[in-house]
Order: C-alpha cells, then sequence, then structure tokens
C-alpha cells in the first residue's frame, strides 16, 4: 500500500477499496498516500447469513482429502445447511490445491 502513494501524480480520482485496513491505522494509511479529506465509508461486517465452521484435523491423510471429506459430511449430513439454498466456500493456498479438492469433491 506504502508504494500507491508514487501513483498519486496522475491527476484522477481514486479509489481505494480497503476492506482489511484496522480503524486504528485509518490515518497512518491517509498520510503516507497524501490523501486530503478522503470520503470514508466504513460499514458493518457482520454477515449474519455467513456461517463460519473451523475444524482441527485429526485424521491420517492429506489435509485436502480431510477437508474434502468434511465439507461432504456438512454438506450431506449438517442440519445446519439448506442444500435448496446454502453453498460452502473452502479456501485453499493454490490453484492446484483447488483443482484437487474440486475433483476429491466432484465438483467444477
Amino acid at each position: 500500500m506504502v508504494d500507491l502513494a508514487l501513483i498519486r501524480n496522475v491527476r484522477t480520482q481514486f479509489v481505494y477499496l480497503i476492506a482489511t485496513l484496522p480503524p486504528t491505522i485509518q490515518a497512518t494509511f491517509e498520510e503516507q498516500n497524501n490523501l486530503v479529506n478522503p470520503k470514508v465509508i466504513r460499514a458493518s461486517t457482520n454477515r449474519r447469513n455467513l456461517f463460519y465452521m473451523v475444524q482441527r484435523a485429526t485424521r491420517l491423510g492429506t489435509l485436502l482429502e480431510e477437508g474434502a471429506r468434511r465439507a461432504r459430511d456438512a454438506w450431506e449430513n449438517s442440519r445446519l445447511l439448506d442444500r435448496a439454498r446454502d453453498k460452502i466456500i473452502l479456501y485453499v493456498r493454490t490453484k492446484e490445491d483447488a483443482a484437487t479438492l474440486a475433483e476429491l469433491l466432484c465438483c467444477s
């Protein structure tokens, strides 16, 4: 983000979408980017329609296999999910991991 100040010489409007910027460093960000009276729009990140589930992997096998198994179990057996309405999002580190996980789950 610090390097963004270098492009401020371009005479145009800028929009910074910085959803992860903590309020405690907002003033520093504005100063480093030479922002004068910026219009700041801050909204709640609370999403009632999202449910997070974090679990520690304990079985033998790869982490992707374990993640696929748990996602399948949650999707098929959980009373928390409505299969007609809900979706599951799984985060992985690489595109290759995403392709492997999609293959394990038989999805695109």
